[in-house]
């Protein structure tokens, strides 16, 4: 209890430090773009390493095994395209946020459709965050009803999001990133390597099995992997880049620690599942944090809430910053203060409604990537030599969100899948897009565009 109370306060002093340090706009959301590649690469890590990927995909791998690496598979896979195609080009545009990108790449209607769906899945991003916090803080502390530990925990996090902005949360995502690996390192080791666990335990590494195929590894490429490759998130730590070749170097460099996370996370999850008895009611990552020594166990849960920490506060600024900038056309920082306060509210309900992570997760990505990732990337990769046409673009963006949109409201109300709206919605994005690219204009090319 006394660690976690100085852990928040450490994180709030920061936060009310750089609040009297911030000079404007520039300086609250992009941290001055000046950051170094080391900056860079941490918060984009610690950034990633959120809900789903740590708690969310260990429990994941106690049901299905290795197979859920997959699930930070394809954002590997997603920041790897990202620095092949878009990377150098997205820090060079003189943007300061996703939609702010797709209004000088697409014009201005698809910049107002973009931001409002970010803001709308993003929500649901900051309530799984809410969620995993809540329950790492409920077993450091030993509580089963973590109602008003979900409370308690939004409310610092907001708090620590409205304070410091992004000068705050690069500073912290650089420790948070750091022990949030070494936790991962640590934990790897005595579970294999130290005596303990069943003798005869048999681990399970295959890439593929009978509960996971093709098929879903398809499903979380087209619609967890595209968010890597053109997300708010990822773009909001290459705008703080001090150039474009800093920004394609972190991006190289993430992506090879997501992915030795992504194998630590997933082979913890695999001991579990060998070595834990599933027991109705038990909490699967309580039981595989009492399998390790005090000191692993402790830096564990603070690794993991660090990472949910720094995703949660990227989330909450960046959804601030688009709201503000993007939907209401101002850069006042007050404002987006407030609109994090709103936003952080709006998660706050539903994280008391739905504690499903990967589902909260799987919610907001099956909004965005059928509106955003294709439209946007394309424009993106197209720009300085064609601009698109802006309507039929901006129907593939209002089509494929309002599809993916429709398909999670009807999931809530039927209780049935509807991941075939999903998937044409990412098909009807992809046609209009390539009818906006043939209808668009060629431009004259630009020196260094």
């Amino acid at each position: 209890m006394i660690y976690l109370g100085v852990y928040i306060c450490f994180l709030l002093i920061i936060g009310l430090a750089d609040f009297f340090r911030s000079r404007g706009f520039k300086d609250y959301a992009l941290a001055g773009q000046r950051q170094r590649t080391h900056m860079v690469v941490m918060s984009l890590v610690a950034t990633i390493l959120g809900a789903s990927t740590t708690v969310g995909l260990i429990e994941k791998a106690s049901d299905i095994g290795f197979a859920a690496f997959w699930w930070i598979g394809v954002g590997v896979i997603g920041l790897a395209a990202q620095a092949i195609f878009l990377t150098r080009k997205v820090r060079s545009i003189d943007a300061v946020t996703l939609p702010d990108l797709a209004g000088k790449t697409a014009g201005g209607f698809a910049k107002k459709l973009t931001a409002l769906i970010i803001v709308i899945a993003w929500t649901g991003i900051i309530a799984a965050q809410f969620v995993t916090a809540g329950r790492i803080i409920g077993i450091l502390l030993g509580i089963q009803d973590i109602t008003w530990v979900l409370l308690v925990v939004a409310g610092a996090m907001i708090i620590y999001s409205i304070l410091g902005g992004q000068l705050s949360v690069l500073k912290t995502d650089l420790m948070q990133g750091g022990i949030m690996i070494i936790a991962l390192i640590l934990a790897f080791v005595f579970l294999y390597f130290i005596p303990g666990g069943n003798p005869g335990a048999s681990y399970d590494f295959r890439l593929f099995n009978e509960k996971f195929g093709a098929g879903e590894l398809l499903t979380f490429l087209l619609i967890v992997g595209g968010p890597y490759m053109v997300g708010p998130d990822m773009f909001s730590r290459i705008f703080t880049a001090k150039d474009a070749g800093t920004a394609r170097r972190s991006v190289w460099i993430a992506s090879g620690v997501l992915l030795l996370a992504g194998v630590l996370i997933a082979v913890i999850g695999v001991w579990g599942r060998a070595n834990i008895t599933p027991v109705p009611g038990t909490d699967t990552i309580g039981a595989l944090l009492n399998s390790l020594p005090e000191f692993v166990r402790i830096l564990l849960l603070f690794g993991f809430l660090s990472a949910v920490l720094s995703s949660a506060d990227t989330c909450l600024l960046s959804a601030g910053t688009i709201l503000e900038r993007d939907i209401i056309g101002k850069e006042r920082v007050g404002w987006i203060r407030g609109w994090i306060a709103a936003i952080g509210a709006a998660a706050t309900v539903i994280t008391l409604l739905k504690k499903d992570i990967i589902g909260l997760l799987l919610y907001a990505y099956s909004i965005y990537t059928p509106g955003v990732v294709i439209p946007l990337g394309a424009s993106i990769i197209v720009y300085g030599k064609r601009k698109p046409h802006p309507v039929w673009l901006s129907l593939g963006i209002g089509l494929g969100g309002a599809m993916g949109l429709s398909a999670k409201i009807l999931e809530i109300t039927t209780k049935s899948k509807y991941d075939w709206i999903v998937f044409a919605g990412i098909g009807v994005s992809a046609v209009f897009t390539a009818i906006s690219l043939i209808q668009g204009k060629k431009l004259t090319p630009v020196a260094g565009k």
